[in-house]
Formats: structure tokens, C-alpha cells, sequence
């Protein structure tokens, strides 16, 4: 009898132990996929159409080398970072069809823009527009909801009010 209670009694233990490492193991691998291993994405994007609210997205990836995709021949429209005076992990947002004009890039949901599931939700400390986009309206809430800033060119820092708290945002000349 003591022989099967101390046998169950292991097998519980081995069981809960490589439950817990397994565990670990996984929140590891998300930790540094997220902060070590993906340092960039990019996102390529179609142009605002009339009575569209969000631009369609044409493909996007992700790699540990972000020098890949300054020279992959889209224009990138915007470049989005995690941390101040453009720093850290950087999304890279491209236009397929040309560069900002009138009608310019939407993006109503920012938690869902990268492949790698990152995304760019409450997230983004400062951010260096291109390729004729000059003006931007950054939003607390999805759908071009909640506070709004607008902006005109560069933000090394994008103030306190919008920083880590951006979900949606419109780019346009």
C-alpha cells in the first residue's frame, strides 16, 4: 500500500514539475521573441480608398534584422518604436501604392499590425514619418476613438498624453 502511495505521489510531483517547466519554457521563448529575438516588422499597406477607414493590408513580416527591410524597395511610410528618441523594436510601415497624399494610410487597430502577434497597441513612444507624410492623428481607442493628438512631422517622444497609449492613428500629407 505504501509502495502505490508513494508511486502516485511521484508521478504527481514529476507531473506538475514538467508542467511548471513547461510552462516557463513557453513564457521564455514569447519573452524573448518579443524583447531579444524579433527586433523589426514590416507591414506593407494599400492606400486609403474613398469612404475606407482602414488600409488594407497587401502583406507583412517580421525578422531579428531590421536593415532587411530599409532596402526591400517599399516606401516606408512611417516608422513606429517602442521606446523614445527612436529606439528599441521598430515597426516599419510601408506603402504598396505610392506615398502619403491627401487620402493617406489608416490603421484602426494597431494591437493586430505585426505578423509576429506583437502589434503596436499601447505601445509606441516615438515614431519618424516619410514619403510625404507629413500630418498624423493619434488615438487612445481603437476605431479612431477616445483622445486625439494630432501631429506634424517627427516625435522623438510623443508626449505623455499619447505615449504607451496610441491604438489607432491616420498618416496623411
Amino acid at each position: 500500500m505504501r509502495t502505490k502511495i508513494r508511486t502516485t505521489l511521484t508521478l504527481a510531483i514529476a507531473a506538475m514539475v514538467a508542467t511548471t517547466t513547461l510552462s516557463l519554457s513557453t513564457t521564455t521563448a514569447l519573452a524573448s521573441n518579443t524583447s531579444h529575438g524579433i527586433e523589426a516588422c514590416q507591414v506593407v499597406l494599400h492606400k486609403l480608398k474613398p469612404g475606407q477607414e482602414t488600409s488594407d493590408v497587401a502583406f507583412s513580416r517580421c525578422s531579428d534584422n531590421p536593415d532587411e527591410f530599409r532596402t526591400s524597395g517599399w516606401i516606408i511610410l512611417a516608422n513606429l518604436y517602442v521606446d523614445a528618441d527612436y529606439r528599441g523594436r521598430v515597426i516599419y510601415l510601408s506603402g504598396l501604392d505610392g506615398p502619403c497624399d491627401s487620402a493617406g494610410y489608416g490603421w484602426r487597430d494597431l494591437s493586430d499590425i505585426a505578423p509576429d502577434g506583437s502589434g503596436a497597441d499601447n505601445t509606441v513612444s516615438s515614431f519618424r514619418v516619410l514619403e510625404g507624410c507629413t500630418w498624423s492623428q493619434m488615438y487612445d481607442g481603437v476605431n479612431y476613438s477616445g483622445d486625439v493628438k494630432y501631429g506634424h512631422g517627427n516625435y522623438a517622444f510623443i508626449g505623455h498624453e499619447m505615449n504607451d497609449r496610441m491604438s489607432s492613428m491616420i498618416l496623411h500629407a
